[in-house]
């Protein structure tokens, strides 16, 4: 009995003192463990922390928010950047501000003309989609399909060919030549001595003649052209503009319209209305006159190298030709054939053709009748032509 209760005793003590301790350490170590279990169950997602952020772009001291004025066209601002810079990125591969140039460059004027921050994402995209496509047409093993490959082939031999001629020509048109071709052309640009006359205009475009004779006759009785545009024009690009037109050279209207306007006095209506199309009648009003300033070489010596470029491509080729070993073989005889003596030979029959053209025909209706005066009646026709 006593071992019992000294055995209750510690069952006692155990209860009150030694189990609490006992299940705080099993509390901790359940902790513990969670804590073990949480850290194990969080460790793999440290690596996608480490994936995540190798994905993301690399920094760059690169600093697009430059001082710039609002309507700089895109080019100036990106010739600005780090050409290294990324832009985008397809499978690893990177884009750079480089190809960002090259692209904008290669595009229409109006493009080049617009700020970067209306074109970006739109050019970005673009060499994106465009990688993206070359990338999988690789994947797909198209390059290696025979047509394909030909097609490259040709490609690459018209790139090849244009750079060489074109390297070849750029010789031959000097900056000296081309000065030459702007004299003789401003000789004629500048025949009578005068330069042309460019007219600012205003413009009110009506449905008929008699709107077109009305407006005429509201202005003449002392109403504002400026705000007749607005009420009478049917035209709604005529109303978005408030009948402005800006400045339109003399060579650039119709006939009728340049003389009627240029006898006009600044700043009057022209005195009769314009028939410009099917329900568009017009009325203008002269609001200042100016000179065309005369072009300078820098804007027209590109026009004059493509005009002279055919001649020098054909002394281009002569000179490869010349030391080059070739032959045209005639499919008739299977013989070489004398090129020099082909030429001759067309060269006769166009000047034969055009001689033919040039002479007067001949009206097969005049012998019946000239031997109808000798009285000749087998020459007369059997058969009258139908009426």
């Amino acid at each position: 009995m006593r071992a019992f209760l000294s055995s209750s005793k510690l069952l006692v003590l155990f209860l009150t003192v030694a189990l609490p301790l006992v299940l705080t350490g099993c509390n901790e170590e359940k902790v513990g463990e969670k804590k073990e279990e949480k850290k194990k169950t969080e460790a793999p997602a440290a690596p996608k922390k480490e994936e995540k952020k190798a994905e993301q772009p690399k920094k760059s001291a690169q600093n697009f928010k430059l001082d710039q004025e609002p309507d700089e066209p895109a080019l100036a601002t990106l010739l600005k950047l780090d050409p290294n810079h990324v832009v985008a990125r397809v499978e690893g591969e990177e884009i750079t501000i480089a190809q960002l140039i090259e692209a904008v460059k290669s595009s229409p004027d109006q493009i080049k003309s617009l700020p970067l921050s209306k074109i970006y994402t739109s050019m970005v995209k673009r060499l994106r989609d465009m990688h993206a496509l070359v990338k999988a047409s690789a994947k797909a093993g198209v390059d290696k399909i025979a047509d394909v490959q030909k097609k490259i082939q040709e490609a690459s031999d018209a790139v090849k060919v244009k750079h060489f001629v074109d390297e070849k020509m750029s010789a031959k048109i000097t900056p000296e030549f081309l000065k030459k071709q702007f004299d003789e052309f401003m000789k004629v640009y500048k025949k009578d001595g005068k330069s042309e006359k460019e007219f600012r205009l205003m413009v009110a475009i009506v449905k008929d003649k008699k709107s077109a004779e009305d407006v005429l006759l509201r202005v003449k009785k002392g109403e504002k052209f400026e705000d007749l545009v607005m009420e009478v024009s049917t035209d709604d690009k005529v109303k978005e503009t408030k009948g402005e037109l800006g400045y339109v050279r003399f060579s650039e209207l119709p006939k009728e319209l340049a003389e009627k306007v240029q006898k006009a006095a600044t700043g009057v209506i022209v005195d009769s209305a314009i028939e410009l199309g099917k329900d568009k009648w017009a009325v203008f009003k002269k609001m200042d006159q100016r000179d065309v300033p005369d072009p300078t070489f820098e804007e027209v010596a590109p026009d004059l190298k493509k005009v002279v470029m055919p001649q020098f491509f054909s002394e281009v080729l002569a000179d490869v030709l010349k030391e080059t070993t070739s032959e045209i073989i005639d499919y008739k005889t299977g013989q070489p054939m004398d090129e020099k003596a082909e030429e001759a030979k067309a060269k006769a029959e166009i000047e034969k053709t055009e001689k033919a053209s040039k002479a007067p025909s001949s009206d097969d209706s005049k012998a019946p009748l000239d031997a109808s005066k000798k009285g000749d009646k087998s020459s007369t026709p059997i058969a009258k032509p139908s009426a």
